[in-house]
Parts: structure tokens; sequence; C-alpha cells
């Protein structure tokens, strides 16, 4: 479901299958907190365990409007979203599933 809404939104993400990739999978309980339930999702400087959709839906809306408000930088995403603070460990937006 997360991947077909990021696509649908015309989301660019990095997909890893926690099954067949142990760093992804070691990734993703570093920036969650431990979870092994999928998806997580990292958007818009959020880590979002589990799918819900009008969390995502929320995020996408902070990404399109630091994408606006801030258009003349060369950052990632997720640190337009954070107004330029902070970085961005990811390199952007991506999900973790099976």
């Amino acid at each position: 479901m997360a991947k077909e809404l990021l696509s649908q939104k015309g989301v660019a993400f990095t997909a890893y299958d926690v099954t067949k990739d142990k760093a992804a999978l070691e990734e993703m309980r570093k920036i969650s907190g431990g979870a092994l339930r999928v998806p997580v999702i990292s958007l818009c400087n959020e880590v979002m365990v589990g799918f819900d959709r009008d969390r995502v839906e929320m995020a996408l809306r902070c990404l399109d409007h630091s994408s606006e408000a801030q258009s003349n930088k060369k950052t990632s995403p997720a640190t337009r979203c954070a107004g330029g603070k902070g970085v961005d460990r990811h390199g952007g937006d991506i999900l973790f599933h099976l």
C-alpha cells in the first residue's frame, strides 16, 4: 500500500526488502528505535512504523510545501521539509518492506 501511494503521488523513493538485505534491516531497526514491523517509512524527517495513510499524506504535503518555499536550494526533500535544519542521514525518502 505504501509503495503504491508513493508511486501514485510521484514521490521518488528507495525501497528495501529487509528479508533479503540484512544491512537494510539493521538500518531500519536503527532509525525506527528497533522496530521489527514493516513498512517503516522515512519521509520528511519523520519515521513511521506501519502504514498510516493520513500521516503519509501529511508528510507529502510537508514535502510539497517545503519544495515550493525553497525551490532555489539544492537540498534533499527531507532536509527541505525541515527548513534546512539538521541532516537527512537517509539521503531522501525511503521505505523498508518485506
